[in-house]
């Protein structure tokens, strides 16, 4: 069945008009749910299983004639794609304008970093133990710089700290950023403790993330018991998927000492595991209902994670 003709136009007047699809929305998912979030609007809207998937596929392929060879339509879908386009103009969707200038000048935005510091992220090191293929610094994605050999030093660290905390206010988030931030565990140590003893009359927390695979049981131990301290873990889901693209230098999948390190993780913060802890996995392109209930499927499998957890799916 040929995709109908006023789904196809709409989606050709949108893109001649506005864009690119990608910047005119996002879409992102709950355990139980899947959303839409309009850029121009700021309208958050739940999607139906084919709208999500139709949706993302339009945004990995650019183009509705390449969307439509991989969408099976029937009636159903019609209807529902139909419907999608009904509540997309009366609802006024798809229509973000262009950015053309910040709202705040410069030195307005320079005066709010001097004394309106709410977080800092540190980037601990440049360096990282695996080779994602997907990942912004991998040596294929020319847009980015690669994975580097430099770290930061201790004293640029407590500077940066310092900084944070004379120009902010109650609250204050640090977060350990890389390459893969437990390269330089003994600094991510230490800047935790000196923003413990320099911070003590701030509301703190801490955050990081991590592909898992240096985790032992002694780092998941004093991660737990910092106060406020978050850690999204990087794991794509079942073996065969997460192997496919997280893997090491030398090509070897990461499945392995990745669910090792998340075991560790979860042993060591308990039932503070299901509000400081939450899971990003990035969905296979292009996106589709099977792969995306093996991957809930497989979670829910795991009797060890709870099941209230948080699931992020990048797309």
């Amino acid at each position: 069945m040929i995709l109908d003709s006023t789904v196809m136009e709409f989606f050709r007047n949108i893109k001649k008009q506005y864009g690119n699809y990608s910047r005119l929305f996002k879409l992102f998912q709950t355990k139980n749910k899947s959303y839409l979030y309009d850029v121009g609007t700021g309208k958050v809207m739940e999607c139906t299983e084919i709208e999500y998937v139709f949706l993302n596929n339009l945004q990995v392929y650019g183009d509705i004639e390449e969307v439509i060879k991989t969408t099976k339509v029937n009636d159903d879908t019609l209807t529902i794609l139909i419907d999608l386009i009904h509540v997309a103009q009366e609802q006024h969707l798809f229509q973000a304008p262009p950015l053309l200038s910040f709202a705040l000048s410069k030195d307005e935005v320079l005066e709010n970093a001097r004394s309106h510091l709410e977080q800092v992220t540190l980037e601990l090191t440049e360096q990282c133990n695996m080779a994602c293929h997907y990942c912004i610094y991998h040596s294929g994605n020319i847009d980015f710089r690669e994975f580097g050999r430099r770290h930061m030093s201790w004293q640029v660290a407590e500077l940066a700290i310092d900084y944070t905390l004379k120009n902010s206010g109650k609250k204050v988030a640090v977060t350990f950023y890389g390459g893969e931030p437990l390269i330089e565990f003994k600094l991510l140590k230490h800047c935790v403790d000196y923003t413990l003893k320099n911070g003590a009359d701030k509301d703190l927390t801490f955050s990081m993330t991590t592909n898992l695979t240096l985790m032992t049981a002694e780092i998941a131990e004093y991660l737990s018991t910092v106060p406020n301290f978050g850690v999204v873990c990087s794991i794509d889901g079942p073996k065969e998927i997460h192997d496919c693209r997280r893997v090491f230098k030398n090509g070897e999948g990461t499945y392995d000492k990745a669910i090792n390190g998340l075991k560790h993780l979860i042993n060591a913060y308990g039932e503070k595991s299901n509000s400081l802890i939450s899971l990003s996995m990035v969905t296979p392109r292009p996106a589709n209902d099977v792969v995306m209930k093996k991957i809930q499927n497989f979670f829910n499998s795991l009797s060890w994670v709870p099941k209230d957890i948080t699931k992020i799916f990048l797309m």
